[in-house]
C-alpha cells in the first residue's frame, strides 16, 4: 500500500494508523513513527488527520463521547443543508470543518458514520473486557498490561507464573477464592500454573474458559480474527464455552468443548462457535518416564540434542518411542509399516523433521489428522 498517496480521510480510516494514534499496538507505533519521520511532506495532512481523530478521542468519558458524536452530526447536517452557490455567510460550525472541509459533502457524512462506528467499537472493546472481568472476578481486581516490546513475567499469589506477550493484559483478583483461581486475559500469555487440585485455575476471555488443575499452556487471543487459540505444553487443559453463570463451577462446561493434552492445541472461532483441535506447530518432548528402557535409549539422546544414529530399528519401536516422548498418538493405515526397519541419522531434529526423514527413507508418507498423526503406505 502506498501511504504517500494518503489523504486525511485515508489516515483516519486506516486501522493500523488508529492503533498507532491510540498506542494500542507497539508494532504500529514503531512503523508510523518511522514513516512520519521519513515523510515530512505529509506532516500537514497527518496533523489534520490527528485533529479529526481527536474529535472522537477514546479516553473521553462516555457522556463526553456522546456529546462529541452529536456535535459532529450537527456539523455535518449544517454543511449538507447549506445552499449550494449561495453568497450567504457560512454558518458557524466546528473548527475542524471550518478548517478542513472535504471536497465532497457526502464524503464527510460517510466518513463520520464510518469513524463513529470504528471509534465506538474500539472504545467499548476494552470496556467490554473490563465489564466481563468484573462480572467474573468482582470489582476488587488488579490489572497488569504489557505495553513494552518484550515479554513480561508476572507471578501471582499462588505461585503461578504468567508470561505476558507485548500488548497482553491480565485482570486478576488480589486474592484468589478458596475453591478456585480465576483470571481474565486479552492478548497472548503463557501460563505455568501451580498445582492445587482443590483450587482449579480458570482463564477467561469473552465466552471462552480454559480450565486447568496444574499445567503449562499458552493462550492467544486474536480479536481481529475473532479467534482464541489454546496450546498445551504439559498437563491437561479443558477449553469450553462459558455460560451465563460464571461463579457456578458446575456451569463452566457445556456439551461443546475439548480436552487438550501435551502438544495439542485448539482454535475457537467466535463466528462459527466451533472448536478445531490439532497438533502444535512445534511439538516438544514431554517426558520419557513411560517409555521402556530400550525406547529411552533410542530417544534420550534426541531429547538432549546429541547425536542420534540408529541402525535397523523396527518402525513399531520408533513409533512407540515418539508417542511416549511427545505424547502424540501415531497410527498406521497398514500393519506392514510396523515391520519396516529404519537406519539413519535423526539428530537435532524436531518431531516433524524426524518423521519426514523416516518416511522418506522407507518410502511412506504421513499426515496430521486432528490431534493424531497417520502414517500411510501411500506417499502424501
Amino acid at each position: 500500500m502506498d501511504y504517500k498517496l494518503y489523504e486525511i480521510e485515508d489516515f483516519v480510516s486506516d486501522e493500523s494508523y488508529l492503533r498507532y494514534y491510540f498506542k494500542l499496538n507497539n508494532n504500529d507505533v514503531d512503523f508510523w513513527q518511522d514513516w512520519i519521520s521519513t515523510h515530512p511532506e505529509k506532516l500537514d495532512i497527518i496533523i489534520c488527520a490527528d485533529n479529526l481523530i481527536s474529535i472522537l478521542f477514546l479516553q473521553l468519558p462516555e457522556e463526553e463521547f456522546q456529546k462529541e458524536c452529536e456535535r459532529i452530526r450537527e456539523s455535518v447536517k449544517l454543511i449538507n443543508d447549506y445552499p449550494k452557490g449561495s453568497n450567504a455567510k457560512t454558518p458557524k460550525i466546528s473548527f475542524l470543518f471550518r478548517q478542513y472541509r472535504f471536497p465532497l459533502l457526502a464524503a464527510a457524512s460517510v466518513l463520520f458514520i464510518m469513524l463513529t462506528g470504528i471509534f465506538y467499537f474500539l472504545y467499548h472493546s476494552k470496556n467490554n473486557d473490563t465489564a466481563i472481568a468484573i462480572e467474573i472476578l468482582g470489582k476488587d481486581k488488579t490489572s497488569n498490561e504489557n505495553d513494552s516490546k518484550f515479554p513480561q513475567k508476572l507471578r501471582l499469589e499462588d505461585g503461578t507464573v504468567v508470561t505476558l506477550q507485548p500488548g497482553a493484559r491480565l485482570i486478576y483478583p488480589p486474592h484468589f477464592l478458596k475453591n478456585k483461581r480465576e483470571v481474565y486475559l486479552t492478548g497472548e500469555a503463557f501460563f505455568v500454573v501451580s498445582k492445587n487440585a482443590q483450587r482449579p485455575f480458570y482463564v477467561y476471555y469473552n465466552n471462552i474458559v480454559t480450565h486447568v488443575l496444574g499445567t503449562s499452556f499458552n493462550v492467544k487471543i486474536d480479536k481481529k480474527k475473532r479467534e482464541v487459540e489454546v496450546s498445551v505444553r504439559t498437563g491437561r487443559v479443558e477449553v469450553s464455552e462459558r455460560v451465563s453463570e460464571p461463579h457456578d463451577v458446575r456451569c463452566h462446561v457445556k456439551n461443546k468443548g475439548v480436552v487438550l493434552t501435551p502438544n495439542q492445541k485448539v482454535i475457537y472461532k467466535e463466528e462459527t462457535k466451533n472448536f478445531e483441535s490439532g497438533i502444535v506447530d512445534d511439538p516438544l518432548p514431554v517426558n520419557l518416564h513411560e517409555a521402556s528402557a530400550s525406547q529411552q535409549h533410542i530417544l534420550s539422546k534426541a531429547v538432549d540434542n546429541e547425536n542420534l544414529i540408529v541402525e535397523e530399528v523396527p518402525l513399531s519401536e520408533i513409533i512407540k518411542s515418539l508417542e511416549n516422548t511427545y505424547q502424540i498418538t501415531i497410527e498406521v493405515d497398514d500393519d506392514k509399516i510396523n515391520n519396516y526397519h529404519f537406519s539413519g541419522d535423526i539428530s537435532n531434529m524436531n518431531l516433524f523433521a524426524k518423521l519426514n526423514t523416516i518416511c522418506k527413507a522407507v518410502g511412506i508418507g504421513y499426515e496430521i489428522k486432528g490431534t493424531k498423526i497417520l502414517m500411510s503406505s501411500h506417499k502424501g
